[in-house]
């Protein structure tokens, strides 16, 4: 149960996606396959908020870490979109809760930008440093600040 993707690959049986993939994998696809921008499989899951898809390419060992569109790893991607169960699944695969997109923007900045509480909760719960900055210099603080999100900044970072 809990947020979406967060039960894992047994939860979704149901899921159109998930089998197709299974049945794939099973024929000898590339769990860590990328299409011709280097996107990966994993990241795609993640940007389209496929939290089944995700889980039963991570049972097949794909990788966590593989960058996607401009240079973001799925973490950021997940950060981006606020899907906290798919951020969940990747941290528990290894994901760095301080990885960074291709600009140096780390993922409790988009988090903070995107104003979700319960995202900034997990990623500083899995180590990401609250001082880390994007390549400006400018920390998840002041992310929360220009997304207008004030209280959360106020509660996140002490």
């Amino acid at each position: 149960g809990g947020e979406e993707g967060e039960e894992g690959e047994e939860g979704y049986e149901s899921d159109p996606r998930a089998q197709l993939a299974r049945v794939l994998l099973a024929a000898g696809a590339s769990a860590d396959a990328t299409d011709t921008e280097g996107r990966s499989a994993v990241w795609l899951a993640v940007r389209a908020r496929q939290g089944g898809l995700l889980a039963v390419l991570l049972a097949a060992g794909a990788s966590p870490h593989t960058e996607g569109s401009g240079d973001a790893p799925p973490l950021w991607a997940a950060c981006a979109t606020s899907d906290l169960g798919c951020a969940l699944q990747l941290l528990r695969a290894g994901a760095a809760a301080a990885a960074c997109d291709g600009s140096e923007t780390p993922c409790l900045c988009v988090a903070a930008q995107r104003g979700s509480l319960p995202m900034v909760q997990l990623l500083l719960s899995h180590s990401a440093p609250v001082g880390a900055a994007d390549g400006n210099g400018n920390g998840a603080l002041l992310f929360a600040a220009h997304g207008g999100h004030m209280p959360l900044a106020t509660l996140s970072c002490p």
